[in-house]
């Protein structure tokens, strides 16, 4: 399970809410940060300015279903992209149900987004769990869920009996316990050095094994 972490009222409240997908400035410090580690001051210091300067570019990371054919047979993943704020605002006879989709496939995102009522009751696309949008026949018939959100109630273990925050709730995301469910994201390295391009797979293999 992981821990997306959002902006909160307070720190009381840091981990109260989840969010869905890990941000691109979070995942890119998480980077520079292990490339802090395991490379030397002048190599690190070249790296850092990279991103400073926009020279690497991330995305957030996202979520791809790996089994297009079913659970046991492997096809094209199914990569999702977050549904655009400005599509669920439309005007459409359908708001209750499109202002609630979170993530499209790749396939209903390359058809755009002008005929957004066309998604609802039409065999040609899918809804899994009022959230993922689909186009027919890209997922197995027996995924029902691709995600959940669950909420965790825990205790301090250092304080005192009797206060009032003692008590605090955990939000988490959990990947499908019946697997194919993945995370993403996509990169652009453009003209940087090759021997910076290593390093930058090596801090994303060796954030691959800490996590």
């Amino acid at each position: 399970s992981f821990h997306f972490g959002v902006e909160a009222a307070d720190h009381n409240m840091a981990l109260a809410k989840s969010g869905t997908i890990y941000q691109s400035d979070t995942l890119a410090g998480a980077i520079v940060a292990t490339a802090n580690r395991i490379t030397d001051s002048e190599s690190f210091e070249s790296f850092l300015k990279l991103f400073l300067h926009g020279e690497i570019k991330l995305s957030s990371t996202f979520y791809c279903y790996e089994a297009s054919l079913g659970d046991n047979d492997k096809g094209m993943p199914v990569y999702f992209l977050p549904m655009p704020k400005i599509v669920t605002l439309k005007e459409t006879d359908h708001y209750k149900v499109i202002r609630k989709l979170r993530f499209v496939s790749h396939a209903v995102w390359q058809e755009g987004f002008d005929r957004v009522d066309e998604w609802i009751d039409n065999p040609d696309y899918h809804i899994i769990q009022g959230q993922f949008l689909i186009k027919a026949g890209e997922l197995p018939e027996n995924v029902k869920y691709l995600i959940r959100e669950r909420v965790d109630p825990k205790v301090k273990v250092h304080a005192e009996e009797g206060h009032d925050d003692r008590l605090f709730n955990v939000s988490s995301v959990q990947l499908r316990e019946e697997g194919g469910v993945q995370l993403y994201f996509m990169y652009d390295l453009g003209e940087i050095e090759e021997s910076q391009k290593r390093l930058f797979f090596t801090c994303l293999e060796v954030l691959s094994n800490d996590s």
